[in-house]
């Protein structure tokens, strides 16, 4: 998916740039909150980052949990700017 998007925009891709630094539960059946403590410092960003700004692409998100992990780990290794950009979100049920 990245890669098709650097295709179109020009934008290069950085895969070593953030990496998971250990493996999460599956976050399909978890609650927000759930979500937020399992990916939390799941994430370890590269000291390339330092001083740029980032787009980090994601498939879906349903609660931002793994953007946010992602914006954190991003901005403690000294991104200046994280933004997030997700593919899908699934359809809310508003009562």
């Amino acid at each position: 998916m990245a890669f098709n998007f650097s295709e179109r925009t020009k934008l290069p891709v950085r895969e070593t740039w953030l990496t998971r630094s250990r493996e999460t539960a599956s976050q399909a059946t978890l609650s927000a909150e759930e979500r937020r403590q399992n990916i939390a410092d799941a994430f370890l960003a590269s000291s390339e980052v330092m001083g740029r700004r980032l787009l980090v692409i994601d498939d879906v998100t349903t609660t931002g949990a793994t953007l946010t992990a992602c914006a954190h780990a991003l901005r403690k290794a000294g991104a200046m700017h994280v933004c997030g950009l997700a593919l899908a979100t699934p359809r809310l049920h508003w009562q």
